[in-house]
């Protein structure tokens, strides 16, 4: 398990003030075996992320330069050649592109998040941002009207914005797990392959040997005995894996955990805000104070949804809160469709929100079955298994504590597995009989853009310049009207603007 951390004291918070409870698992632990918690700090955007970002500063570019002029000065007192040049020692190892993406790399400071991500098999993601807006930067300075660009690194210099935490850094990661995901395939193709070469040369090693037909009978009934009775063992030895040693965290009795050939997970903890009407109280409040923070996080949304690589799930929790749910009063409820039904304020629990992004993590999503690639595996099979792969999955959840629900995350994760799949059977079946008709498609782009589209943008900028303009007539609309007044009394715009 790999923790990439911005804030290594706010990790020390959470591991260490309750003493009884962590520090005790966490000495425990370290005799037992199992996966162990590896730390690293980072930060997912880069001085070069910004607006006029540079990798170094104007302090480090003088400093920088100062050594490299000392070390000249060595060099040409030892009879260093300086007609010399080395970069094209480097150029004959290395390929130009590669050396231009591992300087980009560097100076974009990702080689933490590479190395975290790489061989990463689950992802969550709980980045979020707390900035206030600022009058002058946010809504006034020129550019104007800059509330409706979405890039705010052109303009935007604080790397606190929601811009570069909630929207840039997702697209960073997403990146980073598509790569990832591409060599994945890559393996898992080049793995089929060999199972079919190796099959195909079985099957020739068997027609040219002129043995005993009962003894390869007998051999063959003995072997596919012994490949049923490992299949489940193997099964067996699995399931009890999933659920032994998980003190914390219930998970689904018939669950399956992800394998090493399954595609990567990505778990997103979003805000219910994202899912509401722009133009709420509640929105336009959070949006007008917190630097359009909705808004950017709609944007990671939307990139998550429109991967073709790797399976997403956004989790909007309602209010969070440190309070712990008594299951005999409060159950958690669980909406599949992104937006929990009015009032949706209600509050939510942090470790129930941990505790599904957990049984998520650990239990498999995939609508397609599992590739193995074991030694009594059937080439054929995994062809076929292959061939009818579904398309990644893209889930959209909100939670909140409620009278009626379930009791626990499990079942929560659970009914809303089932609820996905059969959803997921009526769209099609929907989709499918709509694309019969004439201009289907056209009305299909049409509604998949109506669901994407949320004016925060707009709800902003009405109400921040709305109500500058009405501030700006209380206190100076009567100056403005009586300098209005004399002017057409002495006819002063005929005089300075003669037609």
């Amino acid at each position: 398990v790999v923790a990439f951390v911005r804030n290594q004291q706010r990790l020390e918070e959470v591991l260490y003030d309750e003493e009884d409870l962590v520090l005790g698992n966490l000495l425990d632990n370290e005799k037992k075996r199992g996966p162990k918690l590896t730390v690293v700090v980072g930060d997912v955007v880069a001085r070069t992320d910004l607006y006029k970002g540079t990798f170094e500063t104007k302090e480090e570019t003088e400093e920088l330069n100062e050594w490299v002029a000392r070390a000249q000065d060595f060099f040409r007192f030892k009879g260093w050649n300086s007609n010399r040049n080395s970069t094209s020692y480097i150029q004959s190892l290395q390929d130009q592109d590669q050396i231009e993406e591992d300087v980009r790399i560097m100076e974009a400071g990702d080689e933490a998040l590479h190395e975290a991500v790489s061989g990463a098999t689950i992802i969550i993601s709980c980045l979020s941002s707390l900035r206030f807006s600022n009058l002058w930067t946010d809504y006034l300075k020129v550019p104007f009207l800059r509330v409706f660009r979405q890039d705010a690194s052109k303009w935007c210099a604080d790397g606190t914005h929601p811009y570069y935490i909630n929207y840039l850094s997702t697209k960073k990661i997403l990146e980073v797990a598509e790569r990832e995901q591409l060599k994945r395939d890559a393996y898992n193709e080049f793995e089929r392959e060999r199972l079919l070469l190796e099959e195909q040369m079985e099957r020739g090693r068997k027609l040219l040997m002129n043995g005993n037909d009962d003894d390869a009978e007998e051999e063959g009934f003995e072997s596919e005995i012994a490949a049923g009775l490992r299949k489940k063992r193997g099964s067996r030895q699995r399931q009890l894996h999933l659920v032994a040693g998980e003190n914390a965290v219930d998970l689904p009795k018939n669950g399956l955990t992800p394998s090493s050939t399954d595609r990567i997970k990505f778990i997103r903890v979003s805000h219910s805000n994202v899912g509401r009407n722009p133009f709420r109280i509640g929105s336009i409040v959070n949006n007008v104070f917190r630097s359009s923070v909705t808004r950017f996080e709609l944007l990671g949304e939307q990139l998550l949804e429109k991967s073709r690589l790797i399976d997403t799930i956004i989790l909007r929790p309602g209010e969070v809160t440190d309070i712990e749910r008594d299951s005999n009063f409060t159950s958690l409820q669980l909406c599949i469709d992104g937006d929990v039904p009015s009032p949706n304020l209600g509050l939510v629990g942090r470790d129930d929100i941990a505790d599904l992004a957990v049984v998520a993590a650990l239990t498999k999503t995939s609508l397609d079955d599992e590739l193995s690639f074991s030694s009594t595996s059937n080439a054929t099979d995994v062809i076929k298994q292959a061939k009818s792969t579904a398309r990644p999955h893209h889930y959209t959840w909100s939670l909140r504590w409620t009278g009626e629900g379930s009791k626990t995350t499990a079942l929560c994760f659970v009914k809303a597995i089932k609820n996905e799949m059969k959803l997921s059977r009526i769209r099609k079946m929907k989709e499918k009989k709509l694309m019969q008709y004439h201009l289907g498609s056209q009305l299909l782009s049409l509604r998949a853009w109506m669901r994407r589209t949320r004016p925060h943008a707009l709800s902003v900028a009405l109400t921040v310049y709305v109500s500058l303009i009405a501030a700006a007539w209380y206190f100076f609309g009567s100056t403005i009207l009586e300098f209005a007044l004399r002017a057409r009394k002495h006819n002063l715009l005929q005089r300075f603007f003669p037609l």
